[in-house]
């Protein structure tokens, strides 16, 4: 802070008046101790009134068990009905970071024993920091008598009071419960200048309070409890009458102002300290002056001086600003260092003094940290041991919470929480505007990197210039931070191109020359990497920062598995992960779907799920952890990765609850996946690695347990057992081993191999749950999932149907008969007509079943029905493109989560549930593991959708379909069922692959109504509610009706969007039209349960001009429909009666951009509690579950 002081000696008389009853004046101008005349100085706490000899001098901290107050008895008692006025001369030092509003000046109650009853006057300063003009802002306040405060806030903040600027605080309460506070400048002469801020005349005492006061006095607010901010101000000219404003005035005797120190940068190390201050002198002749650096520990000082450091006389001619240089590199006795375990910090004061040493001209303080962060070989140091980083992303909260993201309390909270996560390092993309944030990472131990987050997809020869000027101004916020160990340079630039490569060793190396202290870094691109991932050394970084999103953005989990390999020099990760869930609390922490790539990529992680917001809170907890505890495991003495960090929200946000309750703590609330951040971020912890987790009961369930420390208060970590049980899902163990494991040096890992039995399981899920003990005490747990099924679970029993089995290699067979059914081998198509189903097997679409598609056809004609399973060859695969007439082609590329369209259908699902359909089992080597479901799927056509539907689909926007029906004669004839998720082939391993193979061909048995091109739809869908929509929306990118987000900050799925046929622009997840067309028409094709007599479409035009939309059912084309712009439309189509369970083709002609809300059929029945349509067992879950409300609540029809 700025704190100039010059000492100007004025001969002024002191004067003193007190008159007595209701007309009283006080005036204090200093020029002797007033405490010879009444006044008393009841200094408390921290906070200290000093007389200085002409003026005041106050260092005010708020502290609710310290009331201090410099003060004078009135010669009366009044009430809220005396008029008074009131006056100061006043100069503002200096403030610490987070010093709001922590003095008072006014009138008080003697027989109070706080400062926050029965008051009323000024309240200051409200401080002037980077980035929030808020200009030293002096408010009217009031407390009443029962402590209700009011205060009434001068305007304009900017460009406010500046440091060392004397001011004249003047103010007025009107005795009729109404207060008024202005600031002005002051004269040469001591008259009052100009305007500064001011008030208005406004309430700040309720009719029903009421405030009594005998006493006028300085004083430090109560009402909060005790921190180390604090302001530093002088005061002169008191002035108080109960008669009339003041109309005689001085100048104040404050110092001239001499010298202004801009600027204090600090650098530390273990034993080191480096202080620059930047120094103007303000007098109009040459000059000398010392700068003198005193440490004192702890945060405020109150440990006491540990060393103290003067310059040598620095000389500065008039107007001069110069840095003045103090540093030390073997401080004694060694300071206390800061760390996570010990964020230890010291109190730094850097003061001028005049040429004899005598008199302080100027100070400012500073909260330091003694520390070393640095790069060392491929490694990071922290105070001279290796460091791995768990880091978490999405700080400060002030990106979603702006209005209370500033308050104090609700930063310690918030800080506290990312603490007890086990997380030591931050990202501060920007700065936060309430410099608490900062300081509450120093108090806790967390490491920070900030600066500029900027360059991503920019091309222009300006960049490195916008990148420095925004690291400049953020670095000057943020470089003596403790807690701040590296700064960001830049974001995802571009290395492949020119124009961006020629300036990253220039920008490097401008931004080192404000800071070479600390290791710097560009993302993504880095040091050593070009975009064609050549090696390119010293190139904008001191190590190599990479984003990756599989998981989310493509990729699953094990993608991390081989990436980063050692190097020679640091790396870490600094985005990853993603899985952006709702912030807002009752909203259940769905994914948001506000753009596409998070749309597409919801869909391709968790499907048309009916379980949405748990689907995706599950699946945020599931990625993060398994990304977190496999880029953990990589770390190590011979290892060059070097941390990670958590990119996701993992916190609910309200608002609502702070404001009424005044509990930060209450403003937001965990979802899960943060106790599996602080697990898997636990000092000493133990990860499971199980690339399994589906097995059959007998075989050997072999696992990893990596044990690993990273406690660096535990040098070796020795004398401890590794148990690992099997436990069912009532906590009984099953199995249990326990090892002795080998000492464990910091950060280092030992790795146990556990082969755990599972003879004579019963099928059903287990938890494979891990500790390490020390023989006293757990010291860490984990746990994990896995399937175990009995041998014979995917077994059928007593089918009769004859089945025959086009099988090149004999495998598909061999596989079937051992599931139970009884097969006939066939070698061509010419006598098929017999069977109950044709199976053509794994890998054996040759060019005689391709070409038996004549046979086919007739026999599919005549009602059979045909199940093609997995065709993984090329020549195979190439044989299914346009396969029975349709325009299907095929594509290569698996996912590990497969979507089930329709999970209704009991045939397909009988045993399995859509979770199964996630990460099965590696079927490659263990250090590049691959889970993924599928190899190759189908791309259908839009001419394809009449005779097709897709049971289960994958990927982004769910464009991979890999279970397709096809229906060559609609419903009169038999079907084609195409298959190409791994069944034979994972049948062996995987009981779920073999299960699954068991029900598709029980489902190809079955004749059931489920057994249709039509999905079964209740009396309503709700557009993007996936439960409603009973996968009517099987080919979404085809029928161009896309899901819209609700917005308003929640951004939940709500409605679908005409944007007609989409295509993917990017592997990201971008969608970009495949046309230029201003409308699409969009089929759906269902049967309701319920009779049709009249559909009603709620749409909505959030366009600018008016859009229309016509509906043909069943081929019989109704009314236009026009929404004029802005507006949201409900119109009932009347129709020709539909029976139940009738084939509806709906085609929705509509101009792009139009938002469909629902689409309503009938009115559903009363027992269809869950309004699904289906009265079934769910209905029933759904009364248990809201058993004590009303049917109204649950049931809105």
């Amino acid at each position: 802070m700025n704190t100039i002081i010059k000492v100007r000696a004025l001969l002024l008389l002191a004067v003193f008046a007190v008159s007595f009853s209701y007309a009283e004046t006080v005036t204090e101008n200093f020029s002797s101790d007033p405490e010879t005349r009444g006044w008393t100085n009841q200094s408390a706490g921290s906070t200290v009134f000093e007389y200085m000899g002409g003026f005041l001098q106050a260092k005010i901290h708020r502290d609710s068990s310290n009331t201090a107050r410099y003060y004078i008895p009135l010669g009366a008692a009044y009430d809220k009905s005396q008029e008074f006025w009131f006056e100061m001369d006043w100069q503002i030092l200096d403030t610490s970071n987070s010093g709001f509003q922590r003095g008072l000046f006014g009138v008080f109650n003697s027989g109070t024993s706080d400062n926050h009853h029965n008051m009323i006057g000024d309240v200051f300063a409200y401080r002037d920091y980077n980035g929030s003009p808020r200009g030293n802002r002096h408010d009217a306040v009031a407390y009443a008598s029962d402590g209700t405060k009011k205060t009434i806030a001068c305007a304009p903040d900017s460009p406010g009071i500046p440091y060392g600027a004397m001011v004249r605080v003047i103010g007025h309460y009107d005795g009729d419960s109404r207060a008024e506070v202005a600031i002005y400048n002051i004269n040469p002469d001591g008259s009052t200048g100009s305007s500064v801020m001011s008030t208005a005349l406004l309430t700040v005492i309720d009719s029903t309070d009421n405030v009594t006061f005998d006493t006028l006095a300085i004083a430090n607010r109560t009402d909060g409890s005790y921190d180390s901010s604090y302001h530093v101000v002088r005061i002169d000219n008191i002035y108080f009458s109960t008669e009339s404003a003041n109309t005689s005035h001085s100048l104040p005797d404050f110092p001239l102002i001499e010298a202004n120190i801009n600027e204090v940068t600090v650098a530390t190390g273990m034993d080191s300290l480096k202080v620059t201050a930047n120094i103007t002198q303000d007098g109009s002749q040459s000059t000398s002056f010392y700068v003198r650096q005193t440490v004192f520990a702890g945060e405020d000082g109150s440990g006491g001086e540990l060393c103290s450091f003067t310059s040598p006389a620095v000389t500065f001619s008039s107007n001069q600003t110069r840095d003045v240089v103090v540093e030390s590199n073997d401080l004694t006795p060694d300071p206390a260092l800061w760390s996570p375990q010990e964020p230890n910090l010291n109190f730094l004061r850097t003061e001028v003094l005049d040429s004899t040493q005598s008199t302080i001209l100027a100070t400012e303080d500073t909260v330091i940290g003694f520390r070393s962060f640095e790069v060392v070989g491929d490694k990071f140091y922290l105070n001279g041991s290796p460091i791995y980083l768990f880091g978490y992303q999405w700080t400060s909260a002030g990106r979603v919470l702006e209005s209370i993201s500033q308050d104090p309390a609700f930063i310690a909270q918030h800080v506290a929480r990312l603490k007890s996560m086990n997380v030591n390092f931050v990202r501060l993309s920007d700065p936060p505007s309430a410099p608490g944030w900062l300081e509450e990472f120093d108090r806790a131990g967390i490491m920070v990197f900030t600066g500029s987050y900027y360059g991503a997809g920019v091309s222009s020869p300006d960049l490195a210039q916008s990148c420095f000027d925004s690291f400049e101004s953020r670095m000057k916020v943020s470089k003596n931070h403790a807690s701040v160990v590296m700064w960001v340079i830049g974001n995802e630039w571009n290395l492949d191109d020119p124009v961006v490569f020629n300036q990253v060793a220039g920008h490097y190396s401008n931004c080192q020359s404000l800071d070479d202290t600390r290791p710097m870094f560009i993302t993504w691109t880095g040091k050593y990497y070009n975009g064609s991932g050549d090696p390119v050394p010293q190139i904008g970084s001191d190590f190599l920062s990479h984003h990756s999103y599989s998981g989310w953005y493509g990729g699953w989990a094990e993608n991390f598995y081989p990436r980063y390999a050692d190097v020679d020099y640091p790396q870490i990760v600094t985005e990853a992960m993603g899985v952006y869930t709702n912030r807002a609390e009752g909203e259940n922490g769905g994914f948001r779907v506000d753009e596409d790539k998070y749309l597409t990529n919801v869909l391709r992680v968790i499907g048309h799920s009916y379980n949405y917001s748990q689907d995706s809170l599950d699946y945020q907890a599931e990625l993060c952890g398994d990304i977190s505890e496999i880029l953990r495991r990589k770390r190590g003495l011979e290892s060059s990765f070097c941390g990670a960090f958590v990119f996701t929200d993992g916190y609910y946000y309200n608002p609502s609850n702070y404001y009424a309750s005044g509990d930060a703590t209450t403003a937001e609330s965990p979802k899960p996946v943060i106790d599996v951040v602080r697990n898997v971020y636990s000092p000493v912890n133990v990860s499971i690695e199980n690339l399994n987790p589906k097995i059959f009961a007998g075989d050997i369930l072999d696992i990893n347990c990596h044990v690993m420390n990273d406690d660096p208060s535990v040098d070796i970590l020795s004398s401890t057992a590794l148990t690992v049980d099997l436990l069912d899902r009532a906590g009984q163990s099953m199995w249990s081993g326990s090892y002795d494991i080998a000492d464990i040096p910091y950060y280092s890992t030992v790795i146990q191999a556990v082969d755990i039995a599972t003879d004579n399981l019963v099928t059903g899920d287990y938890f494979i749950y891990a500790r390490l003990s020390d023989g006293q005490n757990d010291l860490c747990e984990s746990l994990k999932n896995v399937f175990i099924a009995n041998q014979n679970w995917a077994d059928v029993e007593n089918v009769n149907d004859s089945i025959a089995v086009y099988d090149v290699s004999g495998d598909t067979v061999a596989v079937l008969s051992s599931l139970g059914f009884s097969t006939t081998p066939i070698s061509n198509f010419t006598n098929i007509s017999g069977y109950d189903l044709v199976v053509i097997g794994k890998t054996s679409l040759d060019s005689t079943a391709a070409g038996s598609e004549a046979e086919i056809f007739a026999y599919i004609n005549a009602g059979g029905r045909v199940l093609v399973l997995e065709q993984n060859t090329v020549d195979t695969r190439n044989n299914l493109n346009g396969w029975l007439g349709t325009s299907i082609t095929t594509g290569a590329g698996g996912e590990n989560f497969v979507n089930i369209e329709r999970p209704e259908i009991k045939s397909l699902m009988d045993g399995l549930d859509r979770p199964d359909f996630r990460r099965w089992n590696n079927i490659s080597t263990p250090d590049s593991p691959d889970s993924r479901l599928f190899l190759s799927y189908f791309n259908l056509q839009y001419s394809d959708l009449d005779k097709c539907a897709v049971l289960a689909n994958a990927g982004q926007s769910l464009f991979k379909s890999v279970l397709v029906e096809i229906y060559p004669y609609g419903s009169s004839g038999g079907s084609c069922l195409l298959n190409s998720v791994y069944s034979v082939s994972r049948s062996d391993s995987n009981p779920v692959a073999g299960k699954y193979l068991a029900n598709l061909v029980s489902y190809m048995l079955d004749d059931t109504s489920y057994h249709s091109q039509y999905a079964a739809i209740g009396a309503e869908v709700e557009f993007a509610d996936f439960q409603t929509e009973k996968g009517i929306f099987f080919a979404p990118l085809i029928q161009g009706m896309i899901v819209e987000d609700s917005g308003d900050y929640y951004y939940r799925p709500q409605g679908r969007r005409m944007r007609g046929m989409q295509v993917l622009s990017n592997s990201v997840g971008y969608l970009e039209d495949a046309d230029s067309l201003t409308s699409w028409t969009c089929p759906l094709y269902f049967k309701s349960i319920y009779d049709i007599e009249e559909i009603v479409f709620d749409a909505a035009n959030p366009q600018s001009q008016s859009l229309s939309y016509t509906l043909t059912v069943n081929s019989q084309q109704q009314s236009t429909v026009t929404v004029p712009a802005g507006q949201r439309v409900v119109e009932t189509f009347d129709i020709s009666d539909i029976p139940s369970g009738t084939d509806v083709k709906l085609e929705i002609e509509s101009d792009k951009g139009l938002v469909f809300y629902s689409l309503k059929l009938a009115d559903p029945l009363p027992a269809d509690l869950n309004t699904d349509g289906i009265v079934d067992y769910s209905d029933f879950f759904e009364l248990a579950e809201n058993w004590n409300k009303s049917l109204a609540d649950i049931w809105p029809y």
